[in-house]
């Protein structure tokens, strides 16, 4: 039979034992809770990051839209000036015409 110091060695072993095996559970805990905070920052995170994608597709998008405008105002702004200087060639040799038949006139 064990004499009654080990006995009480053995307890307290066996106490200290489940002290420090409720003191794992509980830090497991406090790790688990941790974990899935993290996993829900993450969740929230890529959300943001997806959000972000999306926004910056439109934004690539509307500048892409707002380029082929501007390219065509462009072309538009310079077929009106092309007409602009064709016209005042028209005008120059209607004036000069008109002198002409103005001076065969006299």
């Amino acid at each position: 039979m064990a004499s009654p110091g080990t006995n009480m060695a053995v307890e307290r072993s066996i106490k200290v034992t489940e002290q420090h095996s409720r003191f794992l559970e509980e830090q497991l805990e406090a790790s688990r809770e941790e974990l899935d905070v993290a996993k829900s920052q993450l969740r929230r995170k890529k959300n943001d990051c997806r959000q972000h994608k999306d926004k910056i597709l439109a934004l690539r998008k509307q500048c892409f839209e707002t380029e082929q405008e501007r390219d065509a105002a462009l072309q538009e702004a310079q077929r009106a000036q092309e007409a602009v200087l064709a016209a005042d060639m028209r005008c120059s040799e209607h004036q000069r015409l008109a002198q002409e038949f103005a001076n065969t006139v006299r």
